[in-house]
């Protein structure tokens, strides 16, 4: 995760400490990334707030293709917008969002605009 540009969002900073402490036995995996168009405004990514509960303009929701540890702290999660999905849109921040729709990880990107000819892949690193 770029140190500006993406953040671990407080509520899964608190889960974790919990389970950590034995409080709760269990948190809810990575399901989903949701991507949306609110992470640039004018053009340049703005730093996430780690207390955001929501993307600024969520446009779409993908369940996560496949996972990969590329380092022993990292999970990378994938997801592919299809085809058809989102013509037009431009695309300038992502979440990641557990299975019970909590955001864990928030990234802001310069906008990359989808045509309706491409089909577009994402990974997120949930670096700790």
């Amino acid at each position: 995760m770029a140190a500006d540009n993406s953040v671990i969002t407080d509520e899964l900073r608190k889960r974790l400490a919990q389970c950590v402490a034995g409080s709760i036995n269990t948190i809810s995996r990575v399901k989903y990334i949701a991507v949306g168009s609110g992470g640039a405004p004018g053009g340049t990514p703005t730093p996430p707030a780690g207390s955001a509960t929501a993307l600024e303009d969520e446009k779409g929701r993908y369940e996560v293709g496949s996972v990969e540890f590329p380092v022993d702290t990292t999970a990378r999660f994938y997801i592919t917008i299809p085809e058809a999905d989102l013509p037009g849109a431009s695309l300038s921040e992502m979440a990641l969002v557990s299975e019970d729709g909590v955001l864990y990880g928030i990234r802001h990107t310069t906008p990359k605009v989808k045509d309706t000819d491409e089909e577009f892949q994402f990974a997120f690193d949930l670096e700790f």
